[in-house]
């Protein structure tokens, strides 16, 4: 039956022939439709659409100098949309740099780097350049423009109060600069502050003794940067002083000494706070009046930075012919072939006798055997203090061998044998005579002083020295002692030495047996002269003190002659 209505529908006649559209036509024809839509809404709408450009750089100052900081100028653009990117670069006149040309990028971040250069490559001027970017879509474009600043000049450093090479005499410095505000400073290489606005900067220094080098590095904002080196010399010792003359405790006969020496170029000198002339090597010279005594020269060098140095020097001036003390007088007639002379002269003079040097010890005393010819001898004894007076003493000796000789034992033999009666007498006589001879011998007077009842010892160098004066009527041998106040020895002097008959002058520092120095106190000089039974006995007192107490400098002295005296 539907082929029979198929059948009657195909075969109409034309007049009568009608067209329908089924439903699957019309959704074909729907979908092709709203494709070829929304392909015109996308099309037109990307060629509408803008780039959606955004720009901006790190910094603006760069300085192209290779010097591994801030070298480039780099920037970073944003895309929303793809487009195509032209970077130009231009100075205030005209276009300098070409860096992209109509480049398709697609959207998202992008980064480009200017090395500062030209087209051409050559390095532009320092100055003011901008950076312009184009974002060019079908319809639309979009432009940023960006400020670059090239600099290359490395900032100004001025130091303020420091030469290159600079001498301070204190350890505390403050070093002043100005600058390019906004740089950094740098100090031995660490990082010390940012300089202020108005340029200035300071430094506080803690300086070692010698050289010290300080290095100063500031880097400007476009990473330019200037270094500084000073070199500061810390001197706190004053300058060295070499005197060449006069020589410490130098002796001097003459009124006017020359002052000689040597001290740091550029200083200057004063002996006893009188400017002295210096040469530019500071060789100095100047003529000092001396008087009697010990001289004292302060000698004062300063340098230019102020600091001090002194020295002292002490110089004696002695004139006049030194004394010369002999155990022997002029026209001495001797029975011995040796003279065993003894003498003392001042301290630290010089003794030579008959030509020949002889030692002289420190308290000035000096010995010397002599042999003597028969008959006549002269002998000669010169001397030469440390200030350089000399002095001169002749003595005249005779060396008689047979005095007292002359005895003719054979007469007296004959005598006796012409008048036997005569023995008794005689030898009574001769026992009478033998004992007041032996009397006459050994009787000896003594007599003790001293130049100062009060002593007050000092160093060995100081010469502090009592005299004692030991007076003999014959030769003797003498024991000479002090005593303390108990009665008991502390320092041996002489001890049975042979001393001749006149005046003797022992001198005494003030020291025991030990070499130590006696306390203070008084003390009881003890002089033994003679031997049992003519033994005799002094002694005087002596108040010792410390140094800076004062006594009573009158000689005292006490004389005692005893012929029989058993008492030591």
């Amino acid at each position: 039956m539907q082929s029979q209505r198929f059948h009657s529908q195909r075969f109409q006649t034309p007049r009568s022939r009608q067209v329908y559209a089924t439903p699957g036509v019309l959704v074909t024809a729907g979908s092709i439709g709203l494709a070829l839509l929304l392909l015109l809404t996308v099309f037109f709408g990307d060629w509408l659409r803008a780039p959606g450009l955004q720009a901006f750089a790190s910094r603006a100052l760069f300085s192209p100098n290779n010097d591994g900081s801030f070298d480039i100028f780099d920037l970073t653009y944003d895309l929303q949309n793809s487009a195509n990117i032209t970077v130009e670069v231009f100075s205030e006149t005209a276009r300098v740099r070409l860096l992209q040309s109509q480049n398709n990028q697609a959207p998202g971040k992008h980064f480009l780097t200017w090395d500062g250069r030209d087209q051409n490559g050559a390095l532009l001027p320092d100055g003011a350049y901008r950076v312009q970017i184009t974002a060019q879509s079908v319809f639309r474009s979009e432009s940023r423009t960006l400020n670059a600043q090239i600099d290359t000049s490395p900032p100004s450093v001025k130091i303020l109060n420091s030469d290159e090479q600079m001498r301070v005499n204190s350890a505390e410095l403050l070093l002043e600069g100005v600058s390019e505000p906004g740089a950094v400073l740098w100090w031995n290489g660490a990082m010390h502050s940012i300089i202020a606005s108005d340029g200035r900067f300071s430094i506080p220094l803690r300086l070692q003794e010698g050289p010290n080098l300080v290095t100063l590095r500031i880097i400007d904002e476009a990473g330019n940067a200037s270094e500084v080196r000073r070199e500061i010399l810390l001197s706190t010792r004053g300058p060295e002083i070499t005197l060449l003359r006069p020589t410490e405790n130098e002796w001097t006969n003459q009124q006017v000494i020359e002052v000689q020496g040597r001290i740091t170029p550029r200083g200057e000198v004063t002996i006893n706070q009188q400017r002295v002339q210096t040469s530019e090597d500071g060789f100095f010279r100047h003529q000092v009046l001396l008087t009697a005594g010990a001289n004292l020269l302060h000698i004062e060098a300063k340098d230019e930075l102020g600091n001090i140095t002194s020295l002292n020097r002490t110089v004696y001036f002695k004139t006049g012919a030194s004394s010369i003390q002999l155990n022997i007088e002029d026209g001495a007639i001797l029975t011995t072939s040796t003279l065993q002379l003894v003498g003392k002269v001042e301290p630290g003079s010089r003794v030579s006798v008959n030509g020949q040097q002889v030692a002289v010890g420190m308290l000035g005393d000096f010995q010397v055997a002599l042999p003597l010819l028969e008959g006549q001898n002269v002998i000669e004894i010169q001397t030469i203090d440390q200030a350089g007076n000399s002095n001169r003493l002749v003595r005249n000796i005779t060396y008689n061998p047979n005095l007292g000789r002359e005895t003719n034992w054979n007469q007296i033999g004959a005598n006796f044998s012409q008048a036997p009666w005569l023995v008794i007498p005689a030898l009574l006589l001769t026992l009478i005579v033998l004992g007041f001879l032996y009397w006459r011998r050994n009787h000896v007077e003594l007599a003790l002083s001293v130049n100062q009842s009060t002593f007050t010892p000092g160093l060995p160098a100081e010469n502090h020295l009592l005299e004692i004066y030991l007076d003999l009527s014959q030769t003797a041998r003498v024991t000479l002692e002090v005593l303390d106040e108990h009665g008991r020895p502390r320092a041996t002097l002489l001890r049975q030495r042979r001393k001749m008959g006149r005046r003797h002058i022992i001198p005494w520092n003030g020291l025991d047996d030990q070499a130590r120095m006696l306390p203070p106190g008084l003390y009881t000089i003890r002089a033994e002269a003679g031997s049992p039974p003519l033994q005799v006995t002094c002694s005087v007192p002596v108040q010792i003190e410390r140094k800076g107490v004062s006594g009573s400098a009158q000689p005292v002295s006490t004389r005692q002659t005893v012929g029989n005296d058993w008492r030591r």
